[in-house]
């Protein structure tokens, strides 16, 4: 349930954010919308993959839970764009509690050579979950609940997620937790966490301000793109001083599989999230769809997608093969971004919506690959650190790609309009991406079509960030361990970092 939830919540803004931003005057903040939730909650990932080692799953996982649905008020009576991504971020930190929490307890719970069924099945939930999402915003949002029920619904879910927890989870805490507290919180790793967070901050706000408030020449850029290098190189050595103790142990990273996971599912973020904020923004600013329809269009994606998760789920455990299912998701993948590139204002139905099933059949097939992948190479006592380490590279990539997507969809945006006779760049801009909300002010339909050349052709150019994404992620995809999922755990670290997955043909 807590799972739905975040799927519904993940998703269920994409088509109420162009309403927002025209209601708050806020289309620079599109970025921050999914940044903010995406930076919180990736900033605390590695650190809930500790907590979950040495805490008691059920309380954090409650605490966590709590913490989501305070976010979710604030966003819901927020009564400016700052406001709305304070609460975004206090969501995305607690999500990081949640995530990583349903993680640690599947894995505890479900054998290695099951977990790609038992993936398939929670992630397609997941899926339906999020393809419901778009199509609800729209309605709340068309509707007179507005968009803010877009973050009241998220209660009702919460309180059932928190009945299900207390009355059905029942495990006995792991040894680790009988811990001193003391112990316990100096294995958190607070400061790593604290140069983490610090380092990304620095990271966003440079990609937030280059190219859009700011050149990219502009000192402040360069200082925070210089801070967030400098800062890395101290987190990286801090880790490599408390090696064991450390919030990501740099012997996980040293794991090829790991690894290549790691960068793969990066790379897969910056083109999903891509995607998921820009395309609504081409139905209803270049189509003219209503929020509603734009999320029904958008459904193909999502069922595709879910099909291939169930399909490539149930083939791995029944196969015991996990690799060839990246290579050929991600080669899929690729082609369907690429047709998401061509789009134009007069497209049709059949290739919008194909491009969809294509990108959605590609992206599905090889996306739970890398929580397999890290789980076959890796001792047990590891599992929730590396699963939140594939977490948080996947919204590291989700946060960068939107960040610098949103970068060329607005300096692409603003160069084309000023050829445009006769309108001010700024006032359409300022005015938000719905074509209602621009179109009345202009009355000549030929300068309409010109606005809307405009958005298509700053939309498609900043899609050309997914395709050069999924494409290196399909090479490096090639170095991966050919390996098989066994029945058996992985040994400790105490008798070696191989895993008993043997060697198969791929």
């Amino acid at each position: 349930m807590a799972g739905i939830m975040l799927a519904i919540d993940g998703s269920i803004l994409s088509t109420a954010i162009p309403r927002i931003t025209s209601e708050f005057n806020s289309i620079d903040d599109i970025g921050w919308y999914a940044s903010a939730y995406l930076l919180a909650q990736m900033c605390l990932q590695p650190t809930f993959g500790r907590v979950y080692i040495y805490f008691e799953a059920k309380i954090m996982f409650l605490l966590s839970l709590l913490t989501f649905e305070v976010g979710s008020v604030i966003c819901a009576v927020a009564p400016s764009s700052p406001i709305l991504i304070l609460g975004r971020a206090i969501a995305g930190a607690a999500a990081a509690g949640m995530l990583t929490g349903n993680l640690a307890i599947f894995g505890q719970v479900v054998p290695l050579r099951n977990r790609p069924r038992g993936m398939a099945i929670m992630t397609g939930l997941y899926s339906i979950a999020t393809l419901a999402g778009p199509t609800v915003g729209g309605l709340l949002t068309d509707s007179r609940l507005t968009w803010r029920f877009c973050f009241w619904i998220n209660l009702p879910f919460g309180f059932i997620a928190a009945v299900i927890v207390i009355f059905i989870l029942h495990r006995k805490p792991g040894k680790l937790s009988a811990l001193p507290l003391r112990e316990k919180i100096a294995r958190l790793d607070f400061a790593s966490a604290a140069i983490l967070t610090a380092s990304l901050v620095c990271l966003f706000l440079g990609l937030q301000w280059g190219g859009s408030t700011d050149p990219w020449s502009a000192p402040r850029v360069w200082g925070c793109l210089i801070g967030f290098a400098v800062l890395c190189v101290i987190f990286i050595g801090l880790q490599a001083h408390r090696k064991e103790r450390a919030t990501i142990p740099l012997r996980l990273l040293q794991q090829r599989t790991v690894a290549i996971c790691c960068i793969f599912s990066g790379l897969y973020g910056v083109a999903i999230v891509t995607h998921s904020y820009l395309l609504p923004i081409w139905f209803q600013g270049v189509k003219g769809t209503d929020a509603t329809l734009s999320g029904v269009y958008m459904l193909p994606f999502t069922v595709a997608s879910t099909l291939a998760i169930l399909v490539a789920g149930f083939s791995m455990t029944a196969s015991g093969h996990y690799v060839p299912f990246m290579w050929a998701g991600s080669l899929v993948y690729v082609a369907g971004s690429a047709l998401y590139a061509t789009l134009q204002t007069d497209s049709n139905a059949g290739w919008y919506l194909g491009s969809q099933v294509l990108a959605g059949a590609g992206f599905g097939t090889a996306i739970q690959v890398t929580f397999i992948g890290v789980q076959v190479v890796t001792p047990a006592i590891d599992m929730p650190t590396v699963c939140a380490l594939e977490v948080f590279f996947r919204q590291l990539g989700g946060s960068v790609g939107i960040s610098v997507a949103q970068s060329i969809f607005l300096n692409t945006l603003t160069s084309h309009l000023g050829s445009v006779s006769g309108i001010d760049p700024e006032t359409i801009i300022h005015a938000g991406v719905i074509e209602g909300s621009w179109s009345n002010e202009l009355m000549n339909p030929s300068t309409i079509s010109l606005v809307k050349d405009a958005l298509n052709t700053a939309i498609t150019k900043a899609f050309l960030l997914p395709i050069g994404a999924t494409a290196v992620a399909a090479v490096i995809s090639l170095g991966m361990e050919r390996r098989q999922i066994e029945d058996d755990r992985v040994p400790s670290p105490e008798k070696g970092t191989g895993a008993t997955a043997r060697r198969g043909v791929g």
